[in-house]
């Protein structure tokens, strides 16, 4: 059914508003559904990681965001935008990536594994 709709964000200070440490020549990509289907959340969320899957396979830099979600459908929906009968589910960012992180120094903390799986 192709539930999603495809959002570029190049505006780099609507971007960085997002993400404060998004630097010039980073684009978003913003993933919206249809805000009166919330069952297709899992279809969106397949979509976002084939696109940050794809960004790195061609060398890019790409990571996965939730936590702007609401401020973007708050305050920035009609500026870059999405349509009308949609809310934003995620965003990847993609563009350069620093030379000297890798995924050991810039990994977040993760949950013990008896906290995830009984």
């Amino acid at each position: 059914l192709q539930p999603w709709h495809f959002t570029v964000v190049k505006d780099i200070s609507i971007i960085k508003n997002l993400i404060p440490d998004a630097v010039e020549g980073n684009v978003l990509i913003v993933v919206s559904s249809n805000k009166n289907d919330p069952g297709v959340f899992l279809d969106c969320g397949l979509a976002t990681e084939n696109v940050f899957l794809s960004a790195q396979a061609l060398g890019y830099g790409s990571r996965i965001y939730t936590g702007p979600i609401a401020m973007l459908n708050q305050n920035y929906k009609n500026a870059i935008g999405i349509p009308v009968n949609y809310n934003a589910v995620s965003i990847i960012r993609i563009g350069s990536i620093d030379k000297k992180v890798d995924s050991v120094s810039s990994a977040s903390s993760r949950k013990d594994e008896a906290e995830l799986v009984n």
